[in-house]
C-alpha cells in the first residue's frame, strides 16, 4: 500500500456531512486522525456518534484511523470553561484576549 501525501486531522464532528469521504480516502490511500481534544466524560460522550460512524467506516473500507490524544501536549493558558473562562488567572478576561496595549 502506498503512502499518502496528503495528511488529514480533524476532531471528526462533521465527518457525518461527508458520507463520500470514507470511500474518497481508501482511494487516495489516506490514513486519517482523528485529534481528541480533551478528556473527561463530556467529551467522551459528545464523542461517541463520531467514533460509531468511523468503526462503521473502517468495517466498509479499506484505510487505518488513528486517535491523536492533542489534549495529552497542549499548554492549559486558561482556568476554567465557556463564559467562565479565566484566562492567566488575572480575571480581566476582555484585557488578557486583547490584542492592544491600552
Amino acid at each position: 500500500m502506498a503512502k499518502s501525501q496528503f495528511q488529514l486531522i480533524t476532531n471528526g464532528f462533521f465527518f457525518h456531512r461527508h458520507p463520500d469521504l470514507p470511500a474518497i480516502l481508501e482511494d487516495i490511500k489516506c490514513n486519517p486522525e482523528v485529534s481528541i481534544h480533551r478528556s473527561g466524560q463530556d467529551y467522551t460522550e459528545k464523542f461517541k456518534p463520531v467514533q460509531e460512524l468511523l468503526d462503521n467506516w473502517k468495517r466498509q473500507h479499506n484505510f487505518k484511523l488513528h486517535n491523536r490524544p492533542s489534549a495529552a501536549k497542549w499548554r492549559t493558558t486558561f482556568g476554567g470553561y465557556s463564559s467562565e473562562m479565566k484566562p492567566f488567572n488575572d480575571g480581566t478576561r476582555e484585557k488578557s484576549f486583547s490584542c492592544s496595549n491600552e
